[in-house]
This record gives C-alpha cells, sequence and structure tokens, in this order.
C-alpha cells in the first residue's frame, strides 16, 4: 500500500529589523496525513487476506477489460461473472487464495478478497445486564452495567470483530485474587485450571495480625462461608459469558481464557488477607501457565515497596505479560503496591457526579509527592448504592460493588481485546496505547475508552524523526528537527530566516518510514502565505 503524507507549514508573525538583517519568522506545523493516494491503481495495493472474508475465492475487478496477460493468468480457472465489471475468481486447488490473487495482480488483474461484512448491532450482547436490556433485577429497581458505556466497549468490540475475531476470544489473563466460584453459570467455558497459594491460614495462638498463608493445591474456589465473592466479581468483570442470554457481559466474550489464581485467604476475624509467598508464586505461576495479562486487584501501604515481589514482577514483566493492579481506595494514603510499581499499570477509580461528568472517585488513591501519577482509570463507583458496579456474586447470583479493585479488571479486560488484535505489542506498548487513547477527565487524568484503544495505531518502538531544512542554493540556512514517536500528528516548527526565497525541504522519517519532498517559499514583507510540503 503507498503512503502519501503532507508537511502544513505555515509563515506568520514577521519582524521588523533593519534593512540589511529584517529577518521574517516562520512558524506552523508538520502534519502527516498519512492516506492511501486516491489515484493509486488498485492492482498494487495489497489486500488484506487477514481480514474476514469468503475462503477459496477472490474477486476480479474491471473483468471486461482484462489484457492477454491476465487472461492467459486465468485460464483454466473457474469464473462466475457478477455484474458491474466484477467477477469472482475460485481458488484453484493447491493454493492459497493469497498466492492467487498475488499471482493474478502480478499478470495485471485487479483482484482482491470477498470481504466479510456483519450487522453494525452484531456487537451489542443480549445479556440482560448490558445497557439498553432489561437489567438485573434488585428488589424494585433493575440494575444495568452501565460502566460498559463509560468504557466504549462496544466501540471496542466492534473493532474487534472488524479485525477478524467474531468470537472475541482473548489471550489468557490470570486474576489473582480470593478465588472463585467455578460453577456461576455466567463463568461456564471460561475457567482453566487455576491454582490456590493459600490453602490455609496460620496465626500466632489465633492472633489474626499474625496472619500469613500456608499450603498450596488445585482448588480455588470461594466459599460462601469463607470468602468474600471478591475474585468472582473481578473475573466476571473481564469474561462473564458474553451473548449467552445470560446475566452480565464481560468485556473478553468467550473461550477457556480465565486463569483464577487464589492468593487470598480468610483470617480468623473474617479478613481477606495476601502475602509476599503467595503473590511472588501466583504471580510465576501465571507466567508459567502463558497468561499475557495478569490483573491484581491488592495492595499494601502506600509508598511502601516489597523487593521480593517487585523481583518476580520483573520476571514477568520480561517475559512479555502485561501487569494491572488496583491503586487503592483510600486518597490520603498514596498509590499501594504492586500499582506503585514502574512496571505496573495502575488503575484508580472514577464515579459520574452531579452534572454528569466523570471525575476521579473521592474514594480513589492519589499518589504521594514522590510516587508517579495513576496511569488510567475506569469507572468504580463509591459507598453510595447507586454508583456501585453490577457483577457475579457467590451461588450463581449478581451483586453491586465499588473500588478500584473492579476499575483494574476493565483496563485488564482492554489489555486483552488489545493483545487478542496486536499479540506482538510489549507490556508498554499496550500501556501506551492505553493511556494514550484514554479521554481527558478533570485534574488531566485518563479514563479508559476502548474503543480508542482498540482503534489506535500501533506505537512505535523508536521515535520518529521530522526535519524542516531552508536551504539557498547548496548552503544550509537553518534546519528545524524534533523527534515524535506518532507519525499521525501534526508537530510543530519553527525557522527565523532573512527575507529571501529559499527551497524548504521536510523529512519524516524512522521505523522503516521514510518521507521526502520540497518546496520553494519567500520570507518577505507581504508575502505572510504558508505553503504545503507533500512528501511521498
Amino acid at each position: 500500500m503507498l503512503l502519501a503524507a503532507s508537511l502544513a507549514l505555515t509563515a506568520c508573525g514577521f519582524l521588523e529589523t533593519p534593512a540589511e538583517t529584517r529577518v521574517g519568522e516562520v512558524t506552523g506545523n508538520v502534519v502527516p496525513d498519512l492516506v492511501l493516494s486516491a489515484s493509486q491503481d488498485t492492482a498494487s495495493v495489497s489486500a488484506s487476506f487477514g481480514a474476514p472474508r469468503v475462503r477459496g475465492q477472490v474477486l476480479i475487478l474491471g473483468a471486461s477489460a482484462l489484457r492477454a496477460q491476465g487472461l492467459d493468468a486465468l485460464s483454466g480457472v473457474r469464473l462466475e461473472a457478477l455484474g458491474d465489471d466484477l467477477a469472482r475468481a475460485f481458488t484453484p486447488s493447491g493454493e492459497t487464495d493469497e498466492a492467487f490473487a498475488a499471482r493474478l495482480r502480478a499478470s495485471g488483474v485487479r483482484a482482491q478478497p470477498n470481504y466479510l461484512y456483519r450487522a453494525l448491532a452484531a456487537s451489542v450482547p443480549n445479556d440482560p445486564g448490558y445497557p439498553g436490556n432489561a437489567g438485573i433485577s434488585f428488589g424494585a429497581t433493575r440494575v444495568t452495567q452501565d460502566y460498559l458505556t463509560r468504557i466504549n466497549a462496544k466501540s471496542g468490540w466492534d473493532a474487534a470483530f472488524d479485525a477478524g475475531n467474531p468470537s472475541l476470544t482473548s489471550p489468557i489473563v490470570a486474576v489473582l485474587d480470593t478465588g472463585v466460584d467455578a460453577s456461576h453459570p455466567d463463568l461456564a467455558g471460561r475457567l482453566l485450571a487455576g491454582r490456590d497459594f493459600c490453602a490455609t491460614t496460620l496465626e500466632t495462638n489465633g492472633d489474626p495480625g499474625t496472619a500469613s498463608c500456608s499450603g498450596e493445591d488445585a482448588d480455588t474456589s470461594e466459599t460462601t462461608g469463607d470468602s468474600s465473592g471478591h475474585g468472582t466479581f473481578a473475573i466476571g468483570m473481564i469474561g462473564a459469558a458474553t451473548n449467552n442470554g445470560v446475566g452480565i457481559a464481560g468485556l473478553t466474550w468467550s473461550g477457556r481464557t480465565l486463569l483464577p489464581v487464589k492468593v487470598f485467604n480468610t483470617s480468623s476475624v473474617g479478613e481477606d488477607f495476601a502475602d509476599t509467598v503467595s503473590l511472588t508464586k501466583g504471580v510465576a505461576f501465571a507466567v508459567s501457565r502463558g497468561a499475557r495479562i495478569i490483573n491484581m486487584s491488592v495492595g499494601f501501604g502506600g509508598g511502601n515497596y516489597d523487593p521480593a515481589l517487585a523481583q518476580t514482577l520483573q520476571s514477568a514483566y520480561d517475559a512479555n505479560v502485561v501487569l494491572v493492579a488496583a491503586s487503592g481506595n483510600v486518597a490520603i494514603e498514596g498509590v499501594l503496591y504492586p500499582a506503585s510499581d514502574p512496571r505496573v499499570i495502575s488503575v484508580g477509580s472514577t464515579v459520574v457526579n452531579n452534572q454528569g461528568a466523570e471525575v476521579r472517585s473521592p474514594n480513589s488513591a492519589v499518589p504521594l509527592a514522590d510516587q508517579r501519577p495513576v496511569d488510567l482509570y475506569a469507572p468504580g463507583g463509591d459507598i453510595q448504592l447507586q454508583n456501585q458496579l453490577l457483577g457475579l456474586n457467590l451461588g450463581g447470583g449478581y451483586t453491586r460493588r465499588a473500588g478500584t479493585s473492579f476499575a483494574a479488571p476493565q483496563v485488564s479486560g482492554a489489555a486483552a481485546l488489545l493483545l487478542q488484535k496486536n499479540p506482538a505489542f510489549t507490556p508498554e506498548q499496550v500501556r501506551r496505547v492505553l493511556t494514550t487513547s484514554g479521554r481527558d477527565i478533570a485534574g488531566g487524568a485518563k479514563l479508559l475508552d476502548v474503543g480508542a484503544a482498540m482503534r489506535a495505531t500501533a506505537p512505535s518502538t523508536a521515535p520518529y524523526t521530522v526535519t524542516v531544512t531552508a536551504r539557498q542554493g547548496a548552503s544550509v540556512v537553518q534546519t528545524f528537527r524534533k523527534q515524535t514517536y506518532d507519525a499521525v500528528s501534526r508537530v510543530p516548527y519553527s525557522l527565523t530566516l532573512p527575507y529571501g526565497t529559499y527551497t524548504l525541504s521536510a523529512s519524516l522519517s524512522g521505523n522503516g518510514l521514510n518521507l521526502t519532498g520540497s518546496r520553494v517559499f519567500e520570507v518577505n514583507a507581504e508575502e505572510e502565505f504558508g505553503t504545503d510540503i507533500t512528501v511521498r
């Protein structure tokens, strides 16, 4: 596919100086406009055979005007005239569709896939809890998953369908939490065999303050008598079976891709706890089982640091695993660990205020002075019942909860969709796409936008260099140079040049892209018009 880009260079703001040194300040933007050239013959454009398409055939454009070479390439091929100068060619046995199309194009035949289209409403789940459906009853009130609308989930699903993932099956997501109600009907067919790294509780002389984890087994279940349902709720947000006409919709629709890792147990006073040992073992287990995302709705001590866990997180990060953690629910405590770890995507929570605006929840951690900002926010609600989120409950039911613990799974689910579409993304690329595509909310924070993330271009691993050079003859008078990680956004530039006529050369290069072009431009008191330079 040929790309064309234009650089808009606007001149303005001339400075009055003595005649012998009069200069003009040339300012404006370098504006890449990466588009497919309208004049480009479709015969030389690479067709996307990775997109949804009808197998075993290609379409021929301009069928009535085929030349001898093209007719020879189609000799013996089964053809079907479709009208409008279009024909269907059935791929010969022993040849792939893509190879067949490439052979035809080499002979001057304009060939493309027979793409599969879908009704745009196809990504609206039929689960009662999805916004716009009947809702789930809580007494006289019917509740839906309004947070899915707030994070633009449907647009993200649309993008996943467009990328050729009709079942929205994601990579493996590990959830380090209190376990799971594996019998919940909304998790049917979704759970992998996990592990319990906090099978029993050790306390000294019955003191709950000394509670620690002990034992390990394969039973990751949450029981109604001993555990809170925290893990079941978190797992359901990521992967409740979707479009099954039952309960709620998970961000990842289907597939056995959820790995429950139990790292919590309950102390003698009924409080859930995990420890460094259970967490480090849990992270290592998740990596060993092929998880691409690890969700950790856990935390301790704002401003504190756990070297042992940090070492394990580093190993996971080096293994190309995306790490996501809840930032904490008390503003003045700071961001809890592991969310404060630089390898982890930290997630805060938002609520909708009385004016209908999305704002940071008063129950979401605020970074301490020496901590980095929270990476991303997602709906988490607060203690007010009307602001709580809808999700799975123990015993096959549904309930409402609030907290950053349930904002983090939304980000993990979005990361899973993103990696399904872009499996080669690194953890840092996932972080960058999710954060840069987020919607701005008060205080400079970013709200998760699943749709924008799924439609974002892949972030480069190295910067692009934008250069604008002013020349007179063979002499370089001045050069503007700047680096950017974005090949599609405008880059401001400035040149201060003596009056005269110049050749302005512009380029955008890096990551395999090398676009250049030039235009003559005159700097004088009368000329105050910009000029575009198209680079190819």
